[in-house]
């Protein structure tokens, strides 16, 4: 316990000599080894909104985060366009909120929410719609073609089906034709 102690005010101090301010929030709890997480913010203006990158002391990556006249934003959309999980962080890849399913992009691609876009996922394909949801068990029709998005929003393909009261094939790359 000495030793948190000892960390926590090194980090105290660390963040007074840089000027960076005062630690906004410190959370310490055990985990499963009976050791301690320690997460800190740096003080942001109370008038300061916008994206930071700051650096996470449990895990030692830098992670984007977004204040709001000082405060950060948790698990919340952001502009509906980017998602902050309950510690601030951006999250990126995909992602599931009450139920409905995201994609957030690569980190390498800004982390931003896809809307009426495909992505690929271990060689399956998925679709989501203009509110960046993905569909599930309905129709699209994309370009002049017709595919279906059974469960879990999973193109079909390679395959033949019977939805509603027609049956259907699916070619190699999802595209329906009625047989």
């Amino acid at each position: 316990m000495k030793k948190v102690i000892k960390t926590i005010s090194a980090i105290t101090m660390a963040f007074t000599i840089l000027g960076t301010g005062k630690i906004l929030s410190k959370t310490i709890s055990p985990n499963t080894t009976d050791s301690y997480i320690i997460t800190t913010y740096a003080a942001v203006d109370k008038n300061y909104t916008g994206w930071k990158l700051e650096k996470n002391f449990v895990n030692n990556e830098m992670e984007w985060h977004y204040y709001k006249k000082g405060n950060l934003q948790r698990d919340k959309w952001i502009d509906d366009k980017y998602y902050v999980n309950g510690k601030g962080a951006l999250v990126t890849g995909f992602l599931n909120i009450n139920g409905d399913n995201y994609y957030c992009g690569k980190k390498t691609s800004g982390g931003a929410k896809w809307c009426n876009a495909w992505v690929e996922s271990g060689g399956e394909w998925y679709y989501y719609g203009k509110d960046g949801k993905r569909l599930e068990n309905t129709w699209l029709n994309y370009k002049g073609y017709k595919y279906y998005l059974g469960e879990g929003g999973r193109m079909y393909k390679d395959c033949t089906a019977a939805i509603g009261l027609h049956r259907y094939y699916f070619n190699s790359i999802g595209v329906a034709t009625v047989i």
